[in-house]
């Protein structure tokens, strides 16, 4: 009664059109019986292919545009985009290699990233809380090679300082986000590929800063003929950090439907029981194990079987 009442309400002259492809069976039914009975045109997508047809045959069938920009697919399905990062990286392209080393080398420095970011997370001001361990092997390695490249040092007391407040988030995980980033623009053939994409789900009848905006980030996100793939890049400490982010994961469907693709990208090696919980979602984990070779990874999950 809604879609109808909405229908009734727009211009003589509006063009309005169906796209049945996504949404639950019923509604899909409950809104093309809608539009039949207005006389108005309903369509799906054939994702396979591409193809766009129509129900009646009113219009002949053609292949959707295959440089569809991600600004327009937001506002296509409801929403419409708020800000977005598109640079080489949160500091800069200058540490492209920097990034691209830890990320191809994730397996040897796993553990020395972790212990970082739990001393990076409580600062005081540009200097650690507490001494860094000095235990691990790894992690004054890490730290010679972070210390090399500017951002961090270690002071006569042990303490980690950083160069600014940039380098805490590069150092707390925004590497992973660049690199997931650099390796999804490896693949070849993506398209508007952004990092920290921020979109708002807005009601028609909602108000600026009105609480039924519903608001979502995307740590990175592509478009593949038309295909919305989402990832989101954690750096988790425990196998168990997998549920929230999965639960959370799993809502970004709102954007694109049943055909959206969702992929979790983390540094620590997911349990049986979240891997078969992941599945069940329909998410793709991408691993620890998968890190050094992710370009590749994601080229397989793109185009399966291609």
């Amino acid at each position: 009664a809604t879609l109808d009442r909405w229908l009734g309400q727009a211009p003589p002259d509006a063009e309005i059109e169906l796209n049945a492809t996504g949404g639950t069976k019923l509604m899909a039914l409950a809104a093309q019986d809608v539009f039949r009975r207005r006389g108005l045109a309903v369509f799906y997508v054939n994702e396979a292919s591409g193809e766009v047809v129509y129900f009646d045959q009113r219009k002949p069938a053609h292949r959707l545009s295959r440089v569809l920009e991600l600004r327009a697919f937001v506002a296509a399905h409801g929403g419409h985009e708020e800000s977005r990062r598109a640079g080489n990286g949160l500091l800069g392209p200058e540490l492209t290699d920097l990034t691209l080393h830890l990320g191809r080398h994730a397996p040897r420095y796993s553990a020395a990233l972790l212990e970082l970011k739990r001393v990076v997370s409580s600062m005081d001001g540009m200097r650690s809380k507490t001494p860094c361990p000095r235990a691990s092997n790894k992690l004054l390695e890490l730290l010679s090679l972070l210390a090399r490249n500017k951002l961090l040092h270690l002071d006569n007391e042990g303490h980690v300082r950083v160069t600014d407040a940039h380098t805490v988030g590069y150092v707390s995980g925004g590497w992973l986000e660049d690199y997931v980033l650099l390796s999804a623009r490896a693949v070849g053939g993506l398209n508007d590929i952004v990092a920290s994409l921020r979109v708002a789900s807005t009601p028609p009848t909602a108000k600026p800063n009105d609480a039924a905006i519903s608001r979502n980030e995307m740590d990175v996100a592509w478009l593949a003929d038309n295909r919305l793939f989402v990832l989101e890049c954690k750096t988790m400490t425990t196998p168990m950090q997998y549920t929230d982010v999965i639960y959370k994961a799993a809502f970004q469907r709102w954007l694109g439907g049943h055909s959206t693709r969702i992929g979790i990208v983390g540094l620590v090696r997911p349990s049986a029981q979240m891997a078969d919980r992941a599945r069940a979602a329909r998410i793709r984990l991408f691993g620890l194990d998968e890190l050094p070779e992710l370009t590749a990874a994601f080229t397989r999950w793109v185009r399966p079987g291609g």
